[in-house]
């Protein structure tokens, strides 16, 4: 029987796995099209070929694409910590603060703290996202604002995006380093439950 608590997380983890893997299926689609922002050809394209040809690449996804993913880990480590009794972290959107608490609590997993240190420590993070961030001046923390409005609380910043977009094959090789972490990285969150579920049922 599964207690409150590994229901809650698991709860988190599987909703966490959704938003993670519909970042990894839309950026494989990215990959697929090329990530290209100038089309050529001998012909005078139309709108409709021309949003085609880019529907996927960066000027058009990467913002929704990485708001889903930053959401994803959010709910990914709120759900471990909610292993360890820590369910006053649910109203929370500082991923300092969760990156914190669960390396504490999940100090042993190596492959998983090292995944998620690379998106949430700027001294780690791959040189698009990390750009993005000093240009703007803003924290990954923050994401929960600049990722989901083009301007800060006040209206008085407006984020600029532009380090993001038209990245063209810097931008396929950040998709594709994203896609190999998450695929390492689920496989790896379902051990980490089990784990815990199993040491439950020897109570």
């Amino acid at each position: 029987m599964i207690n409150d608590e590994l229901k809650i997380s698991l709860s988190f983890l599987r909703l966490s796995s959704n938003y993670l893997l519909l970042v990894r299926n839309a950026l494989k689609e990215a990959i697929k099209q090329g990530n290209i922002f100038v089309v050529i050809k001998d012909h005078k394209i139309s709108e409709k070929e021309l949003y085609n040809e880019t529907k996927w690449s960066d000027f058009n996804i990467i913002i929704p694409i990485l708001f889903n993913f930053y959401h994803g880990l959010e709910l990914l480590m709120k759900g471990f910590l909610i292993l360890k009794n820590k369910t006053n972290l649910k109203k929370t959107h500082n991923i300092k603060n969760l990156l914190n608490n669960f390396c504490v609590d999940y100090n042993e997993n190596i492959e998983v703290v090292n995944f998620l240190k690379k998106y949430t420590d700027i001294k780690f993070m791959p040189k698009i996202l990390s750009i993005f961030l000093k240009e703007n001046k803003i924290g990954i923390d923050e994401f929960f604002i600049f990722l989901k409005y083009p301007t800060d609380k006040y209206s008085s910043k407006i984020y600029n995006y532009f380090k993001l977009k038209y990245n063209g094959e810097k931008g396929l090789i950040l998709f594709k380093e994203i896609i190999d972490d998450i695929d390492h990285l689920l496989p790896e969150a379902v051990k980490i439950y089990r784990e815990k579920e199993n040491k439950n049922q020897q109570l």
